[in-house]
Parts: C-alpha cells; sequence; structure tokens
C-alpha cells in the first residue's frame, strides 16, 4: 500500500509539468519547467523501488535504482537551464557580466556534461558498490545503497545545484512582469526548501520519506503558484495590448466612460486624443516587421515618459494610439499635445537604424466634440485624418465642418465603389500631335466619371480618393483594358497606326502580379506592346526608385514604352533618369504656361529638350494652348505635344471622326 502511494506521488510532478507545457504554449521557460518537473519524477521512482524489495529480485531492484537515479542527479542541470530560460525574460540592460556567464548556454552545456558523468560513475562499484536491506520497524523495510569511494562526485552534484538555486532565484528578482516575477520566485523558493527535505534520503536513519514530501511541495505548490499567474496573465492580456503593454480598447473604452460620468458630475472637460504615425507602413515594408514592433514599443515608451501619470495611453491597434486627458485647461491641453509632438523629434535608434518619426494627432474634446465614448474616439478620429491632410506631424481640434466633410468623403467612397460596379466610368482620349508633320501620332487615355445623378465628375475630385482607399488598382486596370481594347479595334479598322498612353499610379505598380496583368491585357485585347505607353509622375517615381527601375526594367522586356510624366516638377536629374530605361519626357504644363512671356521658363523648356536629346529621348510638351507656344516648341525641336489648342479629351466617337478627318481641333 506504502509503495502505490509513492507511485501515485511520483507522477503527480509530470502532470503539472504537463499542464504548465500546454498553458505556457511550449515557451522555452515552460519546457525548462516541464523538464524540472519530469526529474523530479524520477527522483521519486528512483525511491519507490527501494520499497520494492518484496515484489522485484534485488538485481532488478539494483539496476532500477541505479537506471532511474538519472533524476535526482539530472535536477542539478534542468535547474540551470531553468535559470537559462528565466534570463531570457530579462533586459539586456538588467544583466551584470557575471549574471550572463552564469547562465549562459555554455554553463547549461557545461553543468549537463558534469551530471552525465557522475550518472555513469553511478553505474559503476566506484558510485555504488551494491544495495543491502534496512528494516526500520516491523511494518517498514526497503533496499539502501552502499556507496562507493567515488560517491562524493554525487554529493558534489548537490553542491551544483545549491549554486544553480542561487542563480535562478537573483534571475527571477530582475523579472520586470510582476505576475511571472513573482511565479518564478514562488518556484525558486519551493524547489530550496523542497531538495533540503529530500537529501535527508542520503541518510538511512531518516528512511526514504523525504524524496516524496519534496515531489509533493514541487507539485502541489508550483500547481498553485503557476494557477495564479496564468489567470492574472489571462486577465491582464484581456485589457492590454501585448506588444506595447499599454491598455487595450477595451480597457481604455471602459476608463473612458468612467471619465465621463466623473466629469458630468464635476462639470469638467475630457480631452480624447487619437495618434497616428505619419509613414509607419514604409517602415514596416522597407525594414521588415520585427523592426516595426520595436519602434512601436519605443513609441508607446516615449508618450508614456511625457505625459502624466493620470492620462490614459492605449494603443487601439497597428500604429494607432489614443490618450484621455481629464480637468486640463486648454493651456495645458495644447502644452501637452506639444510636449508629444517635441518627443517625437527626437530619432528613435532601433539597432543600425536611426528613424525620424511623426505623428498626426486629433482631439475632440467632452462636451463640444460629443457626448460618449463612441462619438469622442470617432471624432478625434476624424480629426487626425484632417491633421494628415494639413501636412503630417500636426494637430486638430474636431468641429461640426469636419464631420460633414468626412460624410461627404464616405459618400464619395461608396458612390466611386458603386461606380466601378455600374461601369459609370468612360474613357476619353487626348491627341498627340507631332510637331513636324501636325499628324495625330496616338493618344493619352484618360478616365471620366459619369455620374447618373451628378453627370461628369472630374478626374482631380475622384482619383486622391482612390488612390487612398486602393481603388485605383481595380480602376486602373479597367482603364488599362479599355484603352487597349479600344486603340486594337481602331487598328483592326485600318485606320493610322498609333500608340495609346495610359497613367499609372505607384499602388499599381506595388502589386506584385502587375507586370503578369500587363501581359495578361495584352494577350486579351491583342494590342502590340510597342503600341502601349505608360506614363508614371515624376515624383511617384524619384520617390519609389528602386522598385520603379524594377517594375520598369520588367516592363521593357515586355516591350512596352516608359514616359515620365509631369517633368520639371520632381526631384530628378538628367544624371538621374540616364540610369532609366524610359523613352519619353513629358514637360509640365506649369513650364508651357509663360515660355512666349518668361525667357526663364523658355530656357529650361528649351534645355530640357536638348538634354532628352542627347539622352535619346523624345520630349511631349503638354498644355500647349496658344499658336506662339507651338511655334516656339517647333524651334526647340520639340518632338510632340498636347493641349486645348490642339484638343481637348474626346469621346472615342470623337476621336475617330478626327482621326477620319485628320484634323486637330
Amino acid at each position: 500500500m506504502f509503495l502505490l502511494l509513492l507511485l501515485i506521488i511520483t507522477f503527480i510532478p509530470l502532470f503539472v509539468g504537463l499542464t504548465i507545457l500546454f498553458m505556457f504554449e511550449k515557451t522555452k521557460l515552460a519546457r525548462a519547467i516541464f523538464m524540472f518537473l519530469f526529474f523530479a519524477s524520477m527522483w521519486e521512482l528512483d525511491t519507490a523501488v527501494l520499497y520494492a524489495h518484496h515484489l522485484l529480485s534485488e538485481t532488478t531492484i539494483e539496476f532500477l535504482f541505479r537506471f532511474f537515479r538519472f533524476g535526482s542527479i539530472m535536477l542539478t542541470p534542468a535547474l540551470i537551464y531553468v535559470a537559462y530560460s528565466m534570463a531570457s525574460e530579462v533586459a539586456e540592460s538588467q544583466k551584470s557580466r557575471w549574471l550572463r556567464v552564469a547562465v549562459s548556454k555554455t554553463m547549461v552545456v557545461l553543468v549537463f556534461s558534469w551530471s552525465l558523468f557522475v550518472y555513469l560513475i553511478g553505474w559503476t562499484k566506484l558510485g555504488i558498490q551494491n544495495l543491502y536491506l534496512v528494516k526500520m520497524d516491523s511494518l517498514t523495510d526497503f533496499m539502501f545503497p552502499a556507496n562507493g569511494p567515488w560517491a562524493g562526485v554525487f554529493h558534489l552534484n548537490v553542491v551544483l545545484l545549491i549554486i544553480s538555486l542561487v542563480f535562478s532565484f537573483v534571475v527571477s528578482l530582475k523579472i520586470t512582469e510582476k505576475d511571472k516575477r513573482t511565479f518564478l520566485l514562488v518556484f525558486t523558493s519551493v524547489i530550496a526548501v523542497g531538495y533540503s527535505i529530500g537529501i535527508l534520503n542520503l541518510f538511512e536513519k531518516y528512511r526514504l520519506y523525504p524524496s516524496a514530501i519534496a515531489v509533493m511541495l514541487f507539485a502541489i505548490t508550483t500547481f498553485i503558484a503557476f494557477t495564479r499567474m496564468h489567470t492574472k496573465i489571462v486577465k491582464y492580456m484581456a485589457y492590454h495590448d501585448a506588444l506595447t503593454g499599454l491598455p487595450n480598447q477595451r480597457l481604455f473604452k471602459n476608463r473612458l466612460n468612467t471619465a465621463l460620468e466623473s466629469a458630468k458630475r464635476n462639470n469638467t472637460s475630457i480631452a480624447v486624443l487619437y495618434m497616428d504615425l505619419d509613414r509607419f507602413k514604409l517602415i514596416n515594408d522597407t525594414l521588415g516587421h520585427n523592426v516595426g514592433d520595436v519602434l512601436l514599443q519605443n513609441v508607446a515608451g516615449r508618450i508614456t515618459e511625457c505625459l502624466s501619470k493620470q492620462a490614459t495611453i492605449s494603443r487601439q491597434g497597428g500604429d494607432e494610439f489614443t490618450i484621455i486627458l481629464s480637468g486640463h485647461t486648454q493651456e495645458e491641453l495644447e502644452q501637452a499635445i506639444q510636449d508629444i509632438l517635441y518627443a517625437f523629434s527626437k530619432p528613435f535608434t532601433l539597432q543600425e537604424y536611426q528613424l525620424f518619426v511623426t505623428p498626426s494627432i486629433g482631439i475632440s474634446l467632452y462636451p463640444s466634440g460629443g457626448e460618449s465614448a463612441d462619438i469622442l474616439i470617432k471624432n478625434a478620429d476624424t480629426a487626425m485624418y484632417r491633421a494628415k491632410d494639413k501636412g503630417k506631424n500636426t494637430y486638430q481640434f474636431f468641429n461640426e465642418t469636419m464631420g460633414i466633410q468626412i460624410h461627404q468623403k464616405l459618400n464619395m467612397e461608396n458612390a466611386l465603389r458603386k461606380a466601378l460596379e455600374e461601369n459609370q466610368f468612360v474613357v476619353h482620349y487626348q491627341p498627340k500631335v507631332d510637331v513636324l508633320t501636325g499628324r495625330i501620332t496616338g493618344a493619352e487615355a484618360l478616365i471620366r466619371w459619369q455620374h447618373p445623378e451628378l453627370g461628369f465628375i472630374a478626374p482631380s475630385e475622384f482619383i486622391p480618393l482612390a488612390e487612398e482607399t486602393g481603388l485605383i488598382v481595380p480602376i486602373g486596370q479597367w482603364v488599362l483594358h479599355t484603352a487597349c481594347k479600344q486603340f486594337k479595334a481602331w487598328q483592326t479598322q485600318e485606320m493610322l497606326h498609333m500608340s495609346v498612353a495610359v497613367n499609372l499610379s505607384m499602388l499599381q505598380l506595388r502589386q506584385e502580379n502587375f507586370i503578369e496583368m500587363v501581359e495578361q491585357v495584352l494577350n486579351e485585347t491583342g494590342l502590340a506592346p510597342q503600341d502601349l505607353e505608360f506614363e508614371i509622375t515624376e515624383s511617384n517615381a524619384m520617390n519609389n526608385v528602386d522598385l520603379f527601375i524594377q517594375k520598369l526594367i520588367a516592363l521593357k522586356k515586355l516591350g512596352v514604352g516608359i514616359s515620365i510624366d509631369d517633368f520639371g516638377t520632381g526631384y530628378s536629374s538628367f544624371g538621374y533618369l540616364k540610369q532609366l530605361p524610359i523613352d519619353t519626357l513629358k514637360i509640365d504644363r506649369s513650364f508651357i504656361n509663360d515660355i512666349t512671356n518668361s525667357e526663364e521658363d523658355a530656357a529650361i523648356v528649351q534645355a530640357i529638350i536638348a538634354m532628352a536629346h542627347i539622352l535619346k529621348l523624345k520630349v511631349v510638351a503638354e498644355g500647349v494652348e496658344t499658336a506662339s507656344q507651338l511655334t516656339l516648341l517647333e524651334q526647340f525641336q520639340c518632338n510632340a505635344v498636347q493641349g486645348y489648342y490642339l484638343s481637348r479629351p474626346l469621346s472615342a466617337e470623337a476621336y475617330v471622326k478626327m482621326l477620319r478627318s485628320n484634323v486637330v481641333c
């Protein structure tokens, strides 16, 4: 009966270890604790077989004792491995030099190697000579080992475990997460007490009960401490952001509702700030999400440092943060916002990177900006988007006008989606005219929105929204397919051989399957690649040079032409342009407007044309509106022109008439 009880006790640490391994989701620390408790079970099994001499032969008992002794010996390296796993929870700045050495991977390997040596000695007569029967009373007798001359190595292993215990205790104290620190302190304390009791098994006069007591102490206390810690962590995680440790949306809204109740009773003010990091997506896309996560943690710390402890700072998700500031005067509120902006004026140093990140902040005030938590948050979000529209790295207070504008914008977005579904878009074509011959050589495809109620809507009103919402991708694909199909039809009708130019958004270029999509459209419509040209604005090209070059090379392999639109308004140089596989420069209309009145503009245009020709590039001047402008461009040897003087953008039917008459309107 006593042997059965010992066997039941044996498996309790193993059960607790498996529970921790499951609930900790197999983290390094969970595996280390499981390993220690597994060896604790083996230790008790080692002791239990010594009471089985009524059931097993002495030879079998001796074999099993030597075999399961592995458990008690391996507790030492298992504990140093626990300490090593704990160290990963400690910030590098908190680790002293001696601690880094004491709980290093090398130390774990050395202690495991030593313990394996001690275990192997136990198989020889040097470690254990034999087992002999001990009769304590009429009810209790057991086998006990007679030590060999090298039995002291086992005792030295005990000393190493005590040293490992000290390391574990020191590391536990340095863990900043309170619940985890408490659990690990309890765990190491229980090991200290339990093992102190357990090593009494080395002396036969204490019988073999101490190990059973130690194992029970390990198992029960560890299970209780772990369950308590896990419950607290689960509760904490339900109300806090896993990455930054800040309150999450749920806790933020709870605190905002509490603050609102207090403000209503005391007739005080509340400010809700909604903050978004400018161009954070670019950092994530270029440097990776790991760097982005570290940046968010640093941002959370920097905001917390510059605001009072009374402020509630929350991460809503992604790169968005919300803040509650209660009872501030207008001056104090403005100062707090300026403190945040100033905090972001210093770079964030992450690994080998130095990153400058700016915030856009929207503020809604109670009660003028809303009287409920949801409305205050929504209005602060609206004001934040207005801050972005104002140029970023600034702040805006919510007002009613913003709400109307956001509503209009939302309606426009919904209408834009509906327009795409219901085929409300049409393509107009603006001719390109050869300066020397006066003949049409091609056209630029320009989208128009024919709204069933509002009539034609200018591209300037909906293209920026299409870019913002991502709808520019399917819209751009529709324009490309429509223009290619139309020009192939005109070619089939034996009209003059011409090319069509289609404007290209950088959002389209970023699509992984963009080149495949272009190839598919050309195959479906039958238009030859050399009859298609893409126009990309200079500013977009220079802001995305690496992506730009890669995609241009791929397009050139298809045989498609490339044109730089709005040239002269961006930051490129001819030295840079010569590295790009482009065919045409389109001089921006802002330079053409005054070439007949401004010697400077005329000189700039003439220089652009001359340098482009040296680079073997064609030049198109857009925005030509007078005969004198056309004459001057002819003198400058510009290749082609576009503009209202020659023709406005035309519907497909009107363009056909122009082609057939070959007369420029």
